[in-house]
């Protein structure tokens, strides 16, 4: 009977696990991407100012990003959280204390001129481009030893050591894969490739055209190897000169989305209020972007700390929150936003204290000797800095007008440079014919990936923007430090090693870092999965569908029956968790409740046998 009564429950407890899998989904939460709600239309989003180009691959300029939308694709997405999804790779595996990392790449992605794409792609793009030009994936693949071909669909990674960053940086921002049939004869000379103008990539788009000053238009890829997407038509891409034009654009509905960078967060504030726009800081987690100025060390008199230090002392950073950001973002502490796992408030620190500043630019002997307000060299010959800016971003240009008032009062004088994008990138990072000049730069995911590339004296010998290249700094204790950390997988060491070099440099003070300042996008409300999951929802346009007027009609009555929905469509959060997780945890409430059904028909059935 015993033995009876054992066969019995086994037999439940099969049938309980039968019918949990049975139940579509029941114990995995949803895979990224999402399902099209509707399949057809064009979206249109803005920027300010023309792209320098469109090669995701050497530059991570907001304009180039904003454009490429959906023509490249790394090798993982990220959503949200920060968790890893299959692209170009549908599986990998990380071995030996991560010095080695095997990727198995999908085997029908072909590239949008119908060339197959191979894992001979991926080496190169590493080996060739990324590695050489990328100002952000660079440093991360400087321990990389080689890159072995295992088939035309598995490729591994070899590092000399632990790399606790690679994956991170396998994402569009970071590591977009590229042609080799189209780069592999301009790697020595990657600025006059012609794809730099008319790209090619794997993504669910292809590039059409690009009519400068006007738009670029990408059109859905028929032969995308995911089926089923994308669900537009297209995306067109308008080149705004003024920001303000392009949120009245969207208040009318005659766009639907504008990316963070190029959305005055003055009209963010204001745009908060719409019924008809969606206002969020989601979508970001690869971003956490901070305000820098940044200095050209070569140049007199900021090659003295001491002066540096004295226009630190100059800088209200509450104003620049307050006039800048509205009150989006934070006061900067360090390099490192405050948010990170890597930061310490434990460094150096300016106070806004004009008074002091003007004591040490008076001991340093830069004094006022004409009396017109302006102080002079200590030689007499005039002061005068030059703050060169991108006038194509709003943000930039209001930090520039308030320095320049700053510093006017302590007596520096200095002139404005307004550039467009692509001048800027001349003027700054290959001539470096300038005083002072501001980014908004990217800090996530990884410091190793997004930070070091501003201290790390290997950028000072380069012309790749965004980068050290325009500063010239040059400490090699901060190299040391850099380079110890990005090849330590102990969190607890790593740590350690960032809070040495942010006090190194918040006392050297080649950047002042600014402030804390979140990517604020807006779309209209009818824009389906844009920032609900994707961590860099910058690009991620694989699955973003336009709700019709039929499905907007039969919504409204639905919400108006069950009146559960607030009237304003906000969601201002640096941090939410993805409807894929919370669908997670209720699935797996569905398997439990299944599995004890199953226990409970069980034990009536054990009852019964026992009776008899």
């Amino acid at each position: 009977m015993r033995g009876d009564s054992l066969r019995i429950i086994s037999i439940g407890i099969v049938i309980a696990v039968l019918f949990t899998i049975m139940y579509p989904g029941s114990l995995k939460a949803e895979a990224q991407p999402r399902a099209c709600g509707s399949y057809g239309g064009i979206m249109v989003q803005a920027i300010s100012g023309d792209p320098p180009h469109l090669n995701p691959g050497i530059s991570t300029g907001a304009a180039v990003i904003a454009s490429i939308a959906g023509i490249f694709e790394s090798l993982l997405r990220w959503d949200d959280n920060m968790k890893p999804y299959p692209a170009l790779a549908e599986r990998w595996e990380a071995l030996n204390n991560g010095t080695t990392y095997i990727f198995y790449l999908v085997k029908n992605a072909t590239w949008h001129d119908g060339t197959p794409f191979t894992a001979y792609d991926v080496k190169f793009t590493f080996e060739q481009i990324l590695k050489r030009y990328h100002p952000r994936a660079r440093l991360a693949l400087e321990t990389l030893d080689r890159i072995d071909i295992i088939n035309n669909y598995t490729v591994a990674f070899f590092f000399t050591k632990p790399n606790p960053a690679f994956l991170y940086i396998l994402n569009v921002l970071n590591a977009p894969i590229l042609p080799r049939h189209l780069l592999e004869q301009y790697v020595n000379n990657i600025t006059a490739a012609p794809f730099n103008i008319k790209p090619i990539g794997t993504g669910p788009f292809k590039f059409v055209e690009w009519r400068k000053g006007e738009y670029i238009r990408v059109e859905k890829y028929d032969n995308y190897y995911l089926k089923g997407y994308p669900c537009l038509d297209a995306i067109v891409t308008r080149v705004f000169r003024d920001p303000i034009s392009a949120v009245l654009a969207l208040e009318k509905g005659e766009i639907h989305y504008i990316p963070g960078y190029f959305l005055p967060y003055s009209e963010s504030r204001r745009l908060s209020g719409s019924r008809d726009i969606v206002v969020t800081s989601t979508g970001g987690a690869l971003l956490s972007p901070m305000l820098y100025m940044m200095f050209n060390l070569r140049s007199e008199p900021l090659n003295n700390r001491d002066f540096r230090s004295a226009i630190a002392y100059a800088i209200n950073k509450t104003e620049i929150v307050d006039k800048v950001l509205f009150g989006f973002g934070k006061e900067a502490i360090s390099p490192i936003p405050s948010t990170h796992w890597a930061f310490t408030d434990e460094v150096y620190k300016y106070d806004y204290n004009p008074e002091r500043a003007r004591e040490i630019l008076d001991r340093l002997g830069y004094r006022d000797v004409d009396g017109d307000g302006y102080r002079e060299y200590p030689n007499g010959s005039k002061l005068s800095l030059e703050i060169a800016y991108n006038a194509g971003s709003v943000i930039l240009e209001r930090t520039a007008y308030l320095i320049h008032d700053m510093l006017r009062k302590i007596g520096i004088k200095t002139d404005l440079k307004p550039y467009d994008e692509a001048t800027i990138l001349g003027i700054v990072y290959r001539d470096r014919k300038f005083h002072i000049t501001f980014e908004r730069l990217f800090t996530a995911p990884d410091p190793a990936v997004a930070v070091a590339r501003l201290f790390h004296s290997s950028f000072a010998r380069t012309t790749v923007p965004y980068t050290n290249s325009a500063m010239g700094y040059n400490n090699t204790e901060v190299d040391k430090i850099l380079d110890q950390a990005a090849t330590t997988y102990d969190a607890t060491t790593r740590k350690a090693l960032y809070a040495q070099f942010q006090e190194i440099v918040m006392y050297e003070l080649p950047v002042i870092p600014l402030a804390e300042a979140p990517d604020v996008s807006a779309y209209r409300i009818e824009v389906r999965n844009l920032h609900s999951w994707s961590a860099e929802s910058r690009v991620e346009r694989i699955d973003v569908w336009i709700q019709t007027q039929a499905q907007i009609i039969t919504e409204t009555r639905r919400e108006a029956t069950e009146a559960v929905r607030p009237a304003t469509q906000i969601t201002v959060e640096t941090n939410t968790t993805p409807v894929t997780q919370q669908e997670g945890i209720s699935l797996w409430i569905v398997a439990a409740v299944l599995i004890g059904i199953a226990a409970i028909v069980t034990l009536v059935i054990y009852n019964f046998y026992r009776k008899k």
